[in-house]
């Protein structure tokens, strides 16, 4: 089955499901189909897909060799360890936040609290958190642990996460229309914020389904593609990586609040992305179905 096949087949899938969605794009092996189900601005939020960005700035630092996995977060961001904290967040590593298993028992900073809290110091305020966790071992969903992996980024490339990405990344994959929501000390949000167009997000799609090449540049290791897509063991047995999930088939995603989506197959050298305003669950059985040969 070709590409506009596979495209024609997504595309009525969803309008069939009757959820509410702006728009979808399909790339495979660079046939690249698009379609707009109603009009709307040229970026939109991506929300949590924002996270597979900042786990792929970690991974560039990664690459530089400026950081590793293992290296406990109290390295870079010692400073704003309250006195009070949990001893167990000296365990705490690079691994345990892309990983959401950082040992906290509930998330914080998402859009009902962000801005609710005292104090603008937000890495002192995730930080001082109840752990019941030993890290490593139960996954929480959480935007402060991607927040902090942003910091984390800005300290190791003495740039802020967002402009780390478009100087080392972005531009060299065309990407040039984008914008991510800051902090009140001007920290790049990381979990959650950025905006972005429908083709600037396949673009990313597509550097993950070729392993981290782009139009023939190798730009993120394979290696750090293959840790990204794989599911970290944990208790709750929730098949999370470096911000995707993965399906059995190989495939891996992640979405964001209101159907965004962005779905990846790279048996197939495929990426889909979605932008919409609805809620709808299991998108992403409906695109792999919808692309299945």
């Amino acid at each position: 089955m070709d590409a506009q096949t596979k495209f024609c087949r997504l595309r009525d899938a969803i309008e069939q499901s009757g959820a509410e969605f702006f728009r979808m794009a399909l790339w495979q092996d660079g046939a690249y189909f698009a379609h707009e189900f109603l009009p709307m601005s040229a970026c939109s939020n991506l929300y949590s897909i924002s996270k597979v960005l900042t786990s792929t700035g970690v991974g560039l630092a990664y690459d530089e060799g400026l950081l590793k996995l293992e290296d406990p977060i109290v390295k870079y961001l010692g400073n704003h360890v309250p006195e009070e904290a949990d001893p167990k967040i000296r365990e705490v590593t690079v691994r345990h936040l892309l990983t959401q298993t950082s040992g906290i028992g509930q998330g914080s900073l998402f859009e009902a609290d962000r801005y609710l809290g005292t104090g603008e110091d937000w890495i002192a305020r995730v930080r001082g958190r109840a752990m019941p966790h030993q890290p490593g071992t139960v996954f929480t969903y959480d935007n402060g642990n991607y927040y902090m992996l942003s910091c984390i980024v800005e300290k190791v490339t003495e740039l802020p996460l967002d402009r780390f990405l478009k100087t080392t990344l972005f531009r060299r994959m065309g990407i040039r229309e984008f914008a991510w929501e800051r902090c009140p000390l001007e920290h790049t949000m990381g979990a959650t914020g950025c905006y972005m167009g429908l083709e600037d997000l396949n673009k990313i799609g597509r550097l993950y389904a070729l392993g981290g090449s782009y139009e023939g540049r190798q730009l993120l290791s394979r290696e750090w593609v293959e840790m990204a897509a794989a599911p970290y063991p944990n208790t709750s047995g929730t098949p999370y990586g470096f911000g995707f999930s993965s399906r059995p088939s190989g495939d891996f995603f992640c979405g964001g609040a209101h159907n965004q989506f962005l779905y990846i197959s790279p048996a197939q050298k495929i990426a889909v992305a979605i932008q919409g305003y609805d809620d709808t669950q299991q998108m992403d059985q409906l695109i792999e179905q919808a692309i299945g040969d």
